[in-house]
């Protein structure tokens, strides 16, 4: 499984929506660049019934992809663009309509985050983890995450490492 530029929103959002339940963390808003760093062991959680319908040659083409990707760190680095709405809205899981997730701060305060993160959704797929951030002046911020997703016999852990800097507050034409 790839860790995505999406995938790695979850993760900033969950990051994001453990900080607007407590302390706000100190960031400005605009434009962000984030540089992210992430390795996965193990085969994807995926329900049985989707596993069920490829052929053989589907599943074996899957199985052999994912075991190449194992273990192999993957950097990338993307924009994206803080808004007020987002930290109010998306960052709060108010658009997840399929992962069920219960947030438990550990610590937190406006330059810190410390909170793990336990989900479920409706095909049995569990994902836990903990999240860890900081954020040493308002155009800064740095963590990790690990998280380990199971379900349909198979799990997987996933750790990623990030640095994020604030670039403008003007977002231009990235979202």
């Amino acid at each position: 499984m790839r860790v995505t530029s999406a995938m790695f929103m979850l993760f900033f959002a969950a990051y994001m929506a453990v900080a607007a339940d407590t302390i706000p963390m100190d960031v400005k808003l605009g434009l962000w660049e984030t540089t992210s760093t992430h390795t996965s062991a193990g085969a994807p959680p995926i329900p049985q019934e989707m596993l069920d319908r490829l052929t053989p040659e589907q599943r074996a083409k899957f199985e052999e992809r994912m075991k190449g990707r194992s273990g192999q760190p993957k950097a990338e680095t993307h924009r994206s663009c803080l808004t007020k709405e987002k930290l109010e809205k998306y960052f709060l899981f108010e658009d997840d309509k399929e992962m069920h997730c219960t947030r438990n701060i550990l610590s937190a305060t406006a330059r810190k985050i410390d909170a793990k993160l336990d989900c479920s959704n409706a095909t049995g797929i569990k994902m836990n983890g903990t999240i860890k951030v900081d954020s040493p002046d308002p155009e800064t911020a740095n963590g990790t995450i690990h998280m380990t997703s199971s379900g349909g016999g198979n799990s997987m852990n996933i750790d990623l490492t990030f640095k994020s800097k604030w670039l403008s507050s003007s977002c231009g034409n990235v979202e």
